[in-house]
């Protein structure tokens, strides 16, 4: 599951499963898109984290300051 939100907002970050977060990562620097890895903050979640329940791969990029 990709979940693009508000991304067009502030540093770009990428988040979710990690092997997706360290696909997306190596992607963006070989074409040269300034992208960070985080975190969600604890007691949070977005519209991906039912996905992650549900044991399905997800990934979630968010603009950094919203």
């Amino acid at each position: 599951m990709i979940n693009l939100d508000a991304f067009a907002v502030g540093s770009l970050v990428v988040g979710g499963d990690e092997a997706l977060v360290q696909q997306a990562l190596d992607i963006a620097r070989s074409i040269g898109i300034p992208l960070m890895g985080g975190q969600e903050a604890p007691n949070t979640s977005s519209d991906h984290a039912p996905f992650r329940s549900a044991d399905i791969p997800a990934v979630y990029f968010v603009g950094g300051v919203h």
